[in-house]
């Protein structure tokens, strides 16, 4: 780090200041959200304690009666902070002390498997705290729900951190002093004094080099995440990680549910996982106009009735263009369920600057920069749910993920020589995506079929290359990770070991040859420990959670997807239509309104769009000097030739890397007064 970015009048300089009081029309001061920093709660593990009477009040007799306390082990779990919004649950007994944070989905059929052993009114936390006390870390598998949970074994001095299975409800740790910090919130973690709020440089050029972050890194570099599925064990010095739940293990053998089977059996447990959702409180319904949210609001409606007390309410954002009347949908879809319905059109609510304008200005909230330049907009739905009292927002999210059939089928259709299925597949494509860029015969045959078959063959010679010409390989990799790699990347020296580091790292990830042998499988587990999906669940519950509500979507639920992982992809793409599964339910609901044929909605143009607009006012605001230069991430006379060569030509892809560089840009500028020197 350069002697300029330690001094004083960067934390941060009055230029920084000034440039990002022009981008984003704020002030740099980080008091932004008091209302979202106070609802954060903080737990200790360690010899740090609350005051007496504080927010350290455990309740007891959850799990066994009270009896003499054994000796104090050396470090205790204590809650510093419990929020004035949503404080977590506490339970104790004896040597055992519960955080639970969420909502736990099945906690009759956890009760139940106890029934006689809990106490009167006994709480989420309760009912886990009785379950560990019986079956220990085991009892973590039957877990369903959006929580985040804290075990101490005082008889074993262990700690334990997890998360719900698929990752819905955050979960981020880091050490002070010998302390491990644990908190749904960065913000909290760095607020802590003994917390060095210095940002995770190696990061910075993993973002701007689009390769995703290892699944466990934030953009601050003392702050780790908890990944979901797994237990974090913390047993003295030692950190380990070991996986609790897993839809489709490695190795196991395949066991399909049978075909005609699965449309009953996906109703029973779609219509589960909506009621679940609705578990949360008031409920919203994000409405789009597609298949999926329709779905989920066509069960929603039935489950809540029709009382006026009781029925739910509809929120619908209108893209601009698109292959469809979203907007005329939206409604008829809201008027066949009798929701009282709010439209939002997308212009509305970015507002007057324009998205790139509105996404670049959040970045100076956000404990990590956008995923998406459309955030803004969605985050507008929030807000209004929030303002109509809605406590819970469902939406269609995860159907594409797990109910659709991913592109990677074709690679399986072609090994097994099923051009029957082959040919299935792709008119299912062909009809659902029509603003493919390439043939869909092209994509499903060669990118997704024998490319995707061609590089498991090479994986493998790869991996026996590299045992026998390690150096050979090696120098490969670095040609190629060298020409794959923007010109305005350029880590200074005390950075590039670590970026090599973990560009080795990434390189061994991405060419280990596969566990699972089926591909389209293998794809759609791999979300869930993806750095992808867990920044878009934590980008969702932040949001969410400063506008008073909570996300939660039916197709994420742990339930169904253990069911759709066990289903050929041929039971879920009947008669030529992609997530069949949905579509006949949805089509006996509301016939008339051209579901038959409904599209795959495409957000693409959209985001091209608000780019384009609104680059050359953006850039010309944040000027000719960056602060990723100053970082030493890249190198500014580099950034400055792309973006006045992509601002002009504004080439799709460039786009794209153009809102990489400003977005990245503006969320540093906006953090760089917490950064420390290294």
């Amino acid at each position: 780090m350069t002697d300029a970015l330690a001094g004083p009048e960067y934390g941060m300089s009055s230029q920084a200041g000034a440039l990002l009081d022009r981008v984003c029309g704020l002030t740099p001061s980080r008091d932004h959200d008091v209302a979202n920093d106070a609802v954060a709660w903080l737990a200790a593990f360690g010899h740090e304690q609350p005051a007496p009477g504080g927010a350290g009040s455990w309740k007891g007799g959850a799990a066994e009666p009270a009896r003499a306390q054994p000796r104090a082990p050396a470090r205790q779990l204590y809650l510093l902070a419990s929020g004035n919004r949503s404080p977590p649950m506490l339970a104790q007994a004896g040597t055992f002390r519960i955080i639970f944070h969420g909502i736990l989905y099945n906690r009759v059929e956890v009760g139940a498997a106890l029934a006689g052993r809990l106490p009167h009114g006994a709480t989420d936390a309760d009912l886990v705290l009785s379950a560990y006390h019986e079956r220990g870390a085991d009892a973590f598998r039957t877990l369903r729900g959006s929580f985040a949970l804290i075990v101490w074994d005082g008889t074993r001095d262990r700690l334990l951190c997890a998360r719900d299975p698929v990752g819905l409800h955050p979960l981020f740790y880091a050490e002070a002093n010998g302390t491990i910090l644990l908190s749904p919130s960065i913000d909290t973690l760095i607020a802590h004094p003994g917390v060095s709020r210095e940002l995770n440089r190696a990061a910075l050029v993993d973002h701007l080099a689009r390769r995703w972050l290892k699944s466990d890194d934030t953009y601050f570099a003392r702050v780790r995440r908890v990944l979901p599925c797994h237990v974090l064990y913390i047993e003295g010095a030692e950190k380990r990680l070991q996986r609790y739940w897993d839809p489709a293990p490695a190795g196991a053998a395949e066991q399909w549910v049978p075909d005609e089977e699965v449309p009953v059996r996906f109703d029973a447990l779609l219509e589960r996982a909506v009621a679940r959702s609705l578990a949360h409180g008031a409920p919203g319904l994000t409405l789009s106009g597609g298949i999926d949210s329709s779905a989920v609001a066509m069960v929603a409606a039935r489950l809540r009735g029709h009382q006026a007390h009781d029925a739910a309410k509809a929120f619908s954002l209108v893209l601009p263009g698109g292959y469809v009347d979203e907007a005329g949908l939206q409604q008829q879809v809201a008027a066949a369920l009798d929701l009282p319905h709010l439209q939002v059109s997308f212009a509305d609510a970015v507002g007057p600057r324009g998205a790139l304008a509105a996404a670049l200005e959040l970045n100076r909230f956000t404990p990590a920069p956008l995923g998406t330049i459309l955030r803004p907009a969605f985050d507008r739905i929030f807000r209004e749910a929030g303002q109509h009292g809605c406590r819970v927002l469902l939406s269609g999210d995860g159907a594409d993920e797990w109910v659709g059939v991913n592109f990677y089928a074709a690679a399986d259709l072609l090994r097994a020589m099923d051009w029957k299925g082959l040919r299935q597949l792709w008119q299912t494509h062909a009809r659902a995506y029509p603003f493919m860029t390439v043939s869909p015969w092209r994509a499903l045959f060669w990118e997704f079929g024998v490319r995707v078959l061609l590089r498991e063959k090479w994986l493998r010679v790869r991996a026996c290359a590299a045992r026998v010409a390690p150096r050979t390989s090696e120098r490969w990799r670095r040609r190629y990770m060298q020409a794959a790699k923007p010109a305005w990347i350029a880590p200074d020296a005390a950075l590039r070991a670590e970026v090599d580091r973990r560009e080795k790292e990434w390189w061994a990830r991405l060419h280990t040859p596969p566990q699972i042998r089926n591909l389209w499988l293998r794809f759609a587990c791999s979300l869930l420990g993806s750095p992808q999906k867990l920044h878009f669940h934590e980008e969702v519950f932040f949001f969410a959670q400063r506008a008073g509500v909570r996300v939660a979507p039916p197709f994420w639920d742990a339930d169904l997807i253990e069911f759709t992982t066990h289903t050929r992809p041929q039971a879920r793409m009947q008669g030529g239509f992609t997530k069949s599964l949905l579509r006949g339910p949805v089509v006996r609901r509301f016939p008339g309104l051209g579901f038959e044929q409904r599209l795959k909605s495409y957000t693409g143009a959209v985001i091209l769009s608000a780019i384009r607009t609104g680059a050359a006012e953006a850039c010309a605001e944040l000027g000719r000097k960056w602060v990723l230069a100053e970082l030493g991430v890249a190198d500014a006379d580099e950034i400055n030739a792309f973006v006045d060569r992509a601002v002009v030509e504004a080439r799709d892809e460039e786009c794209l890397r153009l809102w990489d560089i400003m977005n990245l840009e503006t969320w540093v500028r906006a953090h760089c007064g917490d950064m420390k020197a290294r």
